[in-house]
């Protein structure tokens, strides 16, 4: 079953596959909850984002944007922005259980922590 939060234009799919960002009819940034390996709260300046790590090995593991990051020091991956006016810590616990729900634990320990 789907599920799909929107805000501002902005939507964020959620399926047994996996999360997708996207806005108006344009899709983009799916994820696979197995490349996945847990979501948590970052704080970037005054403001929380929802960030998540990506499995070593996965379908972003040699992306230059990902070397960058973990280079610097920096969360693998952010979500853009909050949905349906959620906390980001509402939101990133919503969003791991989803990826618990979806099996992704199994594969999840051969990557790195989320950021």
């Amino acid at each position: 079953m789907a599920v799909i939060v929107v805000q501002g234009g902005r939507r964020l799919r959620l399926d047994r596959t996996g999360r997708e960002i996207g806005s108006g009819f344009r899709r983009k940034g799916f994820v696979a909850w197995h490349d996945i390996t847990g979501f948590r709260v970052k704080r970037v300046g005054r403001r929380q984002y929802v960030s998540y790590g990506l499995r070593e090995g996965g379908a972003f593991s040699e992306t230059r944007t990902l070397r960058l990051n973990r280079k610097m020091g920096l969360p693998d991956a952010m979500l853009p922005t909050l949905y349906e006016g959620m906390t980001p810590d509402e939101l990133a616990s919503y969003l791991e259980q989803w990826r618990v729900a979806a099996g992704a634990d199994a594969t999840a320990s051969s990557g790195r922590p989320p950021g």
